[in-house]
């Protein structure tokens, strides 16, 4: 769960229970936001290099995500543009 610049890491998949405890939390929690970010690292090759590259795979809430700062895009765009439909936004060198 990432809020603002805090973020605690779970490596498992919450329980019911745990979940509704953290929407409970927050909000009274003074105007706290929230989003989940599933991530996870992964190796990857682009032709016609055969050497694997090692990528961070997110997928993310484009109407919460990025909290702070902007994803600069080209053709510049929003994320939630970008990521409309079945889509994915890859970094300039992958």
């Amino acid at each position: 769960m990432m809020a603002g610049d805090l973020s605690a890491r779970i490596f498992h998949q919450p329980r019911l229970r745990k979940g509704k405890i953290a929407a409970i939390m927050l909000p009274g929690a003074g105007g706290i936001r929230s989003t989940w970010v599933t991530e996870t690292i992964s190796m990857a090759t682009v032709p016609p290099d055969p050497m694997p590259l090692l990528v961070s795979l997110k997928a993310v809430d484009p109407a919460e995500y990025p909290y702070y700062g902007a994803a600069r895009l080209e053709p510049a765009m929003s994320l939630r543009q970008a990521l409309e439909g079945d889509s994915a936004v890859v970094a300039e060198e992958f």
